[in-house]
């Protein structure tokens, strides 16, 4: 509608102004939520939209401030921790271990064949979260993956979104290296 026949902007007969005055007098009192703006007909009232708080989302492998990991896959596997996999127990790591600052990795073991000197086949075990203040040195038959750092008790964002896909392939040399996604 152009503003020449909105009667709202522009009132051109008494009853259009009374109706105008009328909505004037029903309009809010300017408060922190609404703005006035005037234009030559009229006035503007406006809300702003309300500022929404995103909550974080809740993905694989993140670490609460009490210390819950959330659950996902490794290689196909759910993850175990002490002694419980991610999805049927309490999955608390206490975040005082080690003076509150540590390093939360997976440990991935492996049956792995080799052919000659080159890598055959494997299969992933098993998949347990284990904490330190430094991570294990890998050999042909266990990874580790980290995947958070837990500094002044506080853990990090993880450092996977999602459920990790794991392979192990052949360095040329009788030994294997981890490649994830």
């Amino acid at each position: 509608m152009s503003a020449s026949t909105n009667p709202l902007i522009r009132p051109r007969t008494p009853f259009d102004r009374r109706m105008v005055a009328q909505m004037e007098m029903g309009k809010p009192i300017g408060g922190l939520r609404t703005f006035h703006k005037l234009f030559p007909g009229g006035t503007s009232i406006t809300t702003p939209r309300a500022v929404s708080k995103i909550a974080p989302a809740i993905t694989p492998f993140t670490i609460t401030a009490k210390g819950k990991v959330y659950p996902g896959l490794v290689g196909l596997k759910m993850p175990t921790l002490s002694g419980g996999a991610l999805d049927t127990t309490s999955n608390v790591i206490d975040l005082t271990d080690h003076g509150g600052n540590f390093k939360v990795w997976f440990t991935l073991n492996f049956s792995v064949t080799y052919l000659s000197t080159f890598l055959s086949s494997y299969t992933l075990n098993s998949v347990t979260v284990d904490t330190g203040t430094s991570i294990p040195a890998d050999d042909d038959h266990t990874k580790h993956l980290q995947f958070n750092t837990i500094t002044a008790k506080k853990p990090t964002t993880s450092f996977f979104r999602a459920s990790i896909p794991i392979a192990l392939y052949d360095n040329g040399a009788n030994a294997t290296l981890l490649h994830y996604g």
